[in-house]
């Protein structure tokens, strides 16, 4: 009989922790937000590798891209700055390649593309939609509920991480490509390690950005994130993971 005691408070004592460990796992976005900002606050400046996949509509048909390159975020007096430089390719038929170099503010948003010796600059808002939104932080916050309701999802893992899953759907539907959008951001780092568009109805995604090999406070020069620039430095080389 004492044994059989034993054993029923044994598994009760079990039960009690599962549950505790569920309840203590259960967060709300709220909460979410704050880990994030903690996490992210924790250093000045990031570069990491980029992998970017999606597919363009031309015409009436899709054209699969897809390219490599860096990203880089600092830190400055009057907020955060982020860079991206990456080069897209599209196979045959079509069989193009194009140098991207993408210097956002947060807020606002140069973009220069390079193709065949033609050289473009735009300028336009920081949208979810091409990708250019602040790596984490405040920052990363701020520029998705500028234009897009949140609603925090299951946790999950990427490249061995654990990451937040938020899920990110435009407030204005017909301004965007997509429906939704999965953020995935670590857990420790409070930076975002996987992007991914969605279109309603599909349940392949169109588009995807990854970043990894992530460094946290590495070296980088403020000219690099220079909006008002005619001549930014050309795409950073990436690196082979």
């Amino acid at each position: 009989m004492m044994l059989k005691s034993m054993t029923r408070k044994r598994l009760l004592l079990c039960s009690v922790s599962l549950l505790f460990t569920f309840t203590a796992q259960a967060s709300s976005l709220e909460e979410v937000e704050k880990v994030i900002r903690d996490s992210f606050n924790e250093y000045n400046s990031i570069r990491s590798d980029l992998r970017i996949e999606a597919s363009i509509p031309m015409q009436d048909i899709q054209i699969p891209v897809s390219g490599e390159g860096k990203m880089e975020y600092m830190k400055g007096d009057d907020g955060g700055k982020f860079r991206q430089a990456f080069t897209l390719s599209a196979p045959e038929p079509i069989e193009m390649e194009v140098d991207m170099t993408v210097i956002s503010d947060g807020r606002e948003t140069v973009i220069i593309s390079e193709m065949m010796g033609i050289r473009n600059v735009m300028r336009q808002n920081a949208e979810l939609s091409q990708g250019t939104v602040p790596p984490g932080g405040e920052d990363l916050l701020s520029a998705l509920k500028r234009e897009t309701d949140l609603l925090l999802m299951d946790d999950s893992e990427i490249d061995g991480h654990a990451v937040y899953v938020i899920e990110a759907k435009p407030k204005v539907k017909a301004d965007t490509q997509f429906s939704s959008a999965l953020i995935h951001i670590d857990k420790k780092l409070g930076v975002t390690r996987l992007i991914t568009m969605h279109e309603e109805g599909k349940l392949k995604s169109i588009g995807n950005i990854r970043f990894y090999n992530i460094e946290l406070n590495p070296s980088l020069s403020p000219e690099n994130f220079r909006l008002d620039t005619e001549s930014p430095p050309s795409p950073a080389t990436p690196s082979i993971p």
